[in-house]
């Protein structure tokens, strides 16, 4: 098993939490101040360079009023397409 940043499935949930929040108009310092990390923090998480863990994904939802479970489905949803 590969590691998971270098998983489709995970470019997958990357790339509707970026587009999520780019249709929200919520800059990434707006993110990077609701979650008290720079705002690098938010780029290397949305262009796959950092991987997040399971409550810090759940926070980066809350602070971009996303439905977690919308992205977990698509990456179950990407993972029975393998």
């Amino acid at each position: 098993m590969k590691k998971s940043i270098y998983d489709r499935s995970y470019r997958v949930l990357t790339d509707w939490l970026r587009q999520e929040r780019q249709a929200s108009k919520i800059t990434m310092r707006d993110m990077s101040e609701v979650l008290g990390v720079p705002h690098t923090w938010i780029s290397k998480v949305e262009t796959g360079e950092r991987r997040l863990d399971v409550l810090e994904y759940a926070r980066f939802c809350k602070a971009a009023k996303l439905d977690a479970l919308v992205g977990l489905k698509l990456v179950v949803d990407s993972l029975e397409k393998e």
